[in-house]
């Protein structure tokens, strides 16, 4: 990847910015992606970089050409991920946004961070377990080296939000993907992939719609799929997906979908069968649909904690399950107790669509894109620019001393 060409810069609202997305957490890339295009619809310049393997085929479909999404491989040494990261930084001046481990995935933004004192640097704080905190310093590392933490989301990054910079906003959800918000290609309905799964249980003439969301863990899958191919078995009357990145092993391959952002399939269900991952738990919790949840163990990554604390705010909107057997006994309660309270129609399964645009007045996302732009505007000062580019250049240097006169 050779160093991206910019104009020259001539103020703070000029800045480019560079989203640093590396994690093997899908959610990472989602919520980056969701900042990257508002802030692109606003006219910035964005470069996010991200090894999510979702990312290939969304950059094949960008035609924005404010965003541009650089990628890593999953299995990158981390000679190669120094290299992409401070080939990407030498851009200046810029705003570093951080979406991952604040220490960077392999441990490299501990040294980069230091040599950019008068660059912004955000963090997007998520909760991490406090080994990890105590492992790599993060109470100091956040303190000293960033200007600005956020916490998207009651409870996420709870155990560092007394921290003085650090401040929290509503969840960040990626509600639509319409051609004024996202810049997809042959998209222009409002949440289309909503309406082609409304559309599809309309065709097969179903009462409920369920969603069952699997990672591509082998493991999970098997279970997931599992889980979709009895309800489908023995639920003929309602449509059932089994959405991951790969097809299922133990299901029709017909009720397989890998549909992105998965956020739009969310909308269109009654039921979500999935896990407690930060986008699924957040989105559920907010359009009020029922989840049943896996609380899988993830590096940093607590499920059964963000689970838990949703179900203390409201115990109906989430059933934390560990067996497929468990997870299909709520399914058949629900499923049962919404065919006799009348709760399935498919009225009823467009409203979400309706109420996307009330929830996208209160995004968190939205606050979030405040926050960033006050943080750099309090920044920067009459000599800033020229800070900033010392800051690059001090970085170029210990990077390459060989090419320095």
């Amino acid at each position: 990847m050779s160093p991206a060409v910019l104009t020259p810069i001539l103020g703070p609202l000029q800045f480019p910015w560079v989203i640093y997305a590396l994690d093997q957490n899908n959610d990472h890339f989602d919520r980056a992606f969701a900042l990257a295009n508002l802030a692109a619809a606003t006219g910035r310049q964005v470069f996010l970089l991200t090894n999510s393997l979702q990312a290939k085929s969304v950059q094949k479909q960008l035609t924005n050409d404010n965003l541009s999404i650089q990628l890593i491989t999953p299995d990158a040494a981390l000679k190669e991920v120094v290299h992409q990261v401070t080939q990407l930084l030498s851009i200046a001046p810029f705003v570093l946004i951080v979406d991952a481990l604040p220490t960077g995935l392999q441990g490299e933004l501990v040294n980069i961070l230091p040599q950019l004192p008068n660059i912004p640097k955000i963090l997007v704080l998520q909760d991490f377990g406090p080994d990890t905190i105590i492992a790599n310093n993060l109470r100091h590392l956040i303190k000293n080296y960033y200007d600005l933490g956020i916490v998207p989301g009651i409870g996420e990054g709870s155990v560092l939000a007394d921290l003085p910079n650090v401040v929290q906003t509503g969840p960040w959800l990626m509600l639509t993907r319409s051609s004024e918000n996202h810049d997809i290609k042959n998209h222009t309905d409002k949440n289309s992939g909503a309406i082609a799964l409304q559309t599809a249980a309309l065709a097969e003439g179903s009462d409920a719609t369920v969603l069952v969301l699997s990672s591509g863990e082998p493991n999970e899958l098997d279970i997931y799929s599992y889980i979709a191919n009895i309800i489908a078995q023995q639920c003929p009357w309602v449509t059932v997906r089994c959405h991951s990145p790969v097809p299922p092993t133990h299901c029709d391959i017909e009720l397989w979908d890998s549909h992105w952002p998965v956020s739009e399939r969310i909308l269109a269900a009654d039921l979500v069968i999935g896990a407690g991952n930060y986008g699924t738990v957040h989105l559920c919790q907010r359009l009020k649909i029922p989840l049943i949840a896996f609380p899988w163990s993830r590096p940093d990554n607590l499920q059964r904690k963000r689970l838990e604390k949703i179900a203390d705010i409201d115990e109906a909107a989430v059933k934390i399950v560990t067996s497929a057997e468990e997870a299909l006994c709520h399914t058949f309660d629900f499923l049962n107790q919404g065919i006799e309270k009348s709760l399935f129609s498919p009225q009823k399964r467009w409203q979400n669509l309706h109420r996307t645009d009330e929830l996208d007045d209160i995004n968190g996302i939205k606050v979030g894109l405040r926050l960033i732009e006050e943080t750099l505007a309090n920044k920067w000062d009459q000599v800033a620019q020229t800070a900033m580019t010392q800051d690059i250049n001090r970085l170029r240097q210990s990077q390459y001393p060989s090419k320095q006169t």
